[in-house]
């Protein structure tokens, strides 16, 4: 889902690439998760992932800033996905800690 403000647009990727599956971040609440997830499920998302991205950064305004977060630590769905898009100006992923399960950041500016 593509999400477009004046300035902002954000990309809600990872809870509509993975709608209805436990994520991997929350192995300790669906420890199953992990044998759902496996590489072509993963490889599938990052790639529905880039094209949510790439038509985003499309509709977005010239001076504008694209938001991408999601709620993976995995890098084939973080810093692979936004890599190669010239756009990148930041990124960051957030290991779990006691006050959430883990996520990954990045803006991209126009």
């Amino acid at each position: 889902m593509v999400d477009r403000g004046d300035d902002v647009c954000f990309v809600r990727a990872a809870d509509e690439a993975s709608a209805g599956e436990p994520a991997l971040r929350d192995l300790a609440r669906h420890p199953d998760a992990k044998f759902i997830h496996d590489g072509d499920s993963v490889t599938r998302h990052a790639g529905l992932q880039k094209r949510m991205v790439a038509e985003a950064l499309r509709v977005l305004r010239p001076g504008g800033r694209l938001v991408y977060a999601v709620c993976s630590i995995n890098p084939a769905e973080n810093e692979r996905v936004v890599e190669h898009f010239p756009e990148l100006q930041s990124c960051e992923r957030l290991f779990p800690a006691e006050d959430h399960d883990g996520f990954f950041v990045a803006c991209l500016s126009k």
